[in-house]
């Protein structure tokens, strides 16, 4: 029943905000805030569960959730509903004595964090939920895990929480170590990578280059120099079809910080897009996973086996993201450009930025998007 009815009150609550109906934070508090913890079985008039202006070192939040120790297992800030919702801890100093959960809320907009001595995640928040875009189900099953009376006392919310913060701070750790790891491996080459490089280049083109020319276009990569291949045809087996019979004409391709980048087919586009968009913002495949589900399988998962459960002929129709995802890429061109379209939502992007193009079976003719 309580689950019921949190999703009853996100429901409405999403109707509301779509009228402009929480305009200020004192509407928003008895609006959205106060109705929200009573469905999740807090008794806001009980200050031995709930206290309000709750002091913690120099500062005040709106309320804090006590465990059974009366320590403050959440700690809830109420922001203008007009502006951002806070970037997570950024600018709470003082750190609790154990681990809290903070949230950040403008009434539409969540963000959960983990401040104690146990971690304080300074790049950013580990959960976000916006209540006008996330879907009722998904946004309901986040507040319950966090915020639900039972999960909170019995320490189950913070358990959670902390294993969702390291999930995060880990995703962000890779993201920033990533380019400086590229950086050594190009700066210094190693034999291994020149000769991947050099096998590859010779089963493309024909030929394969000289090592110092290897080493120097590797070397040059960190220092931001743009170098455009030219398109050399491959030799053409005697049983390979002529270009004009092929379904797809034109090329693969997207622009992501002002780099066109073009691949052979959809899938190699689609999953190169969410690795640029996800290496960006290292919370998208967990956001994207938990809001677009898909209606027979997910489009996102952890485990490669949940992508196509009992169809091991589609091993090659996957692609690997960072963070431990791997993504399904056995789908039509527009659903393609579809997904991309729903993660640049997500990471904030313009999706006509990415200026993605995806071949439309027929002769001669490609889509712009």
């Amino acid at each position: 029943m309580a689950a019921e009815s949190i999703r009853a009150a996100i429901a409405d609550i999403r109707r509301r905000l779509t009228k402009g109906q929480y305009p200020d934070v004192e509407r928003t508090k008895w609006g959205i805030v106060v109705r929200l913890l009573r469905c999740l079985g807090w008794d806001t008039l009980d200050s031995t569960v709930v206290q309000s202006d709750y002091s913690i070192g120099p500062r005040a939040v709106d309320f804090a959730l006590l465990d059974p120790q009366s320590a403050p297992a959440v700690l809830v800030e109420i922001e203008e509903p007009s502006g951002a919702v806070s970037d997570g801890v950024h600018g709470f100093d003082y750190v609790p004595p154990g681990n809290s959960i903070l949230v950040n809320t403008t009434g539409r907009h969540w963000a959960f964090s983990l401040v104690g001595p146990q971690g304080s995640d300074r790049d950013g928040p580990f959960c976000t939920v916006d209540l006008a875009d996330t879907s009722v189900n998904e946004a309901a099953e986040s507040l319950r895990r966090y915020l639900r009376l039972e999960a909170v006392q019995a320490g189950e919310a913070e358990r959670q929480a902390a294993a969702d913060h390291r999930t995060a701070s880990r995703s962000r750790q890779v993201a920033k170590t990533l380019p400086l790891a590229w950086r050594a491996l190009v700066t210094q080459p190693s034999e291994t990578l020149a000769h991947l490089l050099e096998e590859e280049v010779e089963r493309r083109c024909g030929v394969r280059p000289p090592r110092e020319e290897t080493e120097r276009f590797l070397v040059c990569l960190p220092e931001g120099a743009q170098h455009e291949v030219p398109a050399i045809p491959q030799r053409k087996r005697p049983d390979e079809p002529s270009p004009h019979r092929t379904t797809g004409t034109g090329r693969f391709s997207f622009t992501f910080d002002g780099e066109t980048r073009r691949f052979k087919a959809g899938k190699e586009l689609l999953t190169a897009a969410f690795v640029a968009l996800s290496t960006r913002d290292p919370s998208l495949c967990q956001r994207f996973h938990e809001r677009h589900r898909g209606t027979t399988r997910p489009y996102l998962a952890k485990r490669r086996e949940d992508l196509y459960p009992g169809q091991s002929g589609l091993d090659l129709e996957i692609g690997r993201l960072p963070g431990g995802w791997f993504i399904g890429t056995n789908m039509g061109g527009p659903q393609k450009v579809e997904m991309i379209r729903r993660a640049c939502d997500l990471a904030g992007i313009d999706f006509h930025d990415l200026q993605v193009e995806m071949p439309i079976r027929t002769r001669k003719k490609k889509k712009q998007w």
